[in-house]
């Protein structure tokens, strides 16, 4: 037994020497470059770097009229992330490649000649949609018992979710933390006790003060960093549209992304055999497009100067705005 303790005991030796002969040659690699604002790019690298060379300036250029950042420094705990300030603002919607030279990491090793592609993009209303909810998860049918919504990216730029809260009548969530959501890509949102059992299904995150999500109907909307709300959705358990699935373990799915505001005929019960479809395509998508104008329903004045208008489905919130939408008869 002696003998054999001390066989393994040389054989971890030599490995362990063997693997302190072997010197760090390569140097970092970039992750990802993200725009984190109108003038911030993040790049986050495989490994931690050298303060000093991570912090020159000019050890970093991008194209189309940015040029070298005014600034560069380490995260203050994450050393493998480097944040860049530019002065210049970049332009909505555009395209830049960034050119990073003699970075290094803790063994000296300097990137040369990497390039990585970033864009800046501030999403508008419907860029982002609420496609899919859990509002009513017992008793359930193939799904873990937790409620959830399900966020899907229908714009074609990346877009960072840091900042975003999801609200309903009455509560407001925490922030999402940090996470950017790719073109045509899910998110599954919910509380972080849900958070375990949902990321097996897809892209997972939890915020804190998660809405409850009323069985019979509620109205939750997803709003970004600066308050903006960019969808909502008010569910009643008629969009089943089917008595048994209505009655818990099933989720509603938007059957149209791209009718975002298409209400009641724009969403059904999922068809999936384990009652939903978190973190991927919708078992109901389908086109279904909203081809008719909205009709009046209701007029009437709340003083001497407001006339208030009720339509049969929502409307865009600008359009009514502009006075060559809006003509009021008045007898």
């Amino acid at each position: 037994m002696a003998k054999k303790f001390f066989y393994c005991f040389c054989i971890l030796l030599l490995i362990n020497s063997f693997a302190k002969a072997q010197p760090d040659l390569t140097p970092p690699a970039i992750q990802y470059v993200t725009a984190v604002s109108s003038t911030k790019v993040d790049i986050l690298f495989d490994e931690p770097l050298d303060n000093n060379s991570a912090n020159i300036f000019s050890n970093y250029l991008a194209n189309n009229g940015l040029g070298m950042p005014v600034s560069a420094r380490t995260d203050a705990e994450n050393p493998s992330l480097v944040h860049l300030t530019f002065e210049n603002v970049f332009i909505n919607g555009y395209a830049y490649t960034l050119l990073i030279n003699d970075v290094k990491d803790l063994a000296g090793n300097a990137i040369k000649n990497a390039t990585s592609s970033f864009n800046f993009f501030v999403p508008h209303q419907y860029d982002i949609v609420i496609d899919e909810l859990m509002s009513d998860p017992s008793p359930g049918v193939g799904l873990p018992d937790f409620e959830w919504i399900e966020l899907k990216n229908t714009s074609s730029f990346p877009i960072n979710l840091n900042g975003w809260r999801i609200s309903d009548l009455t509560s407001t969530s925490g922030p999402l933390s940090e996470i950017v959501l790719q073109p045509d890509s899910f998110l599954i949102v919910c509380t972080s006790s849900a958070l375990s059992a949902l990321t097996s299904f897809g892209k997972a995150i939890s915020i804190t003060k998660f809405p409850s999500l009323d069985n019979g109907g509620d109205l939750i909307s997803v709003a970004d960093a600066n308050g903006n709300i960019i969808h909502a959705v008010q569910y009643t358990d008629d969009w089943y549209q089917n008595e048994l699935k209505k009655d818990g373990g099933w989720s509603l799915e938007m059957i149209d992304t791209k009718n975002p505001c298409g209400g009641f005929s724009n969403w059904i019960a999922s068809k999936d055999k384990s009652g939903g479809t978190p973190g991927r395509k919708n078992s109901q998508e389908a086109v279904n497009k909203d081809e008719q104008a909205p009709g009046l329903l209701n007029a009437f004045a709340t003083n001497s100067t407001t006339v208030t208008l009720v339509f049969n489905e929502p409307l865009d919130s600008l359009k009514p705005l502009q006075q060559q939408h809006t003509h009021l008869i008045m007898g």
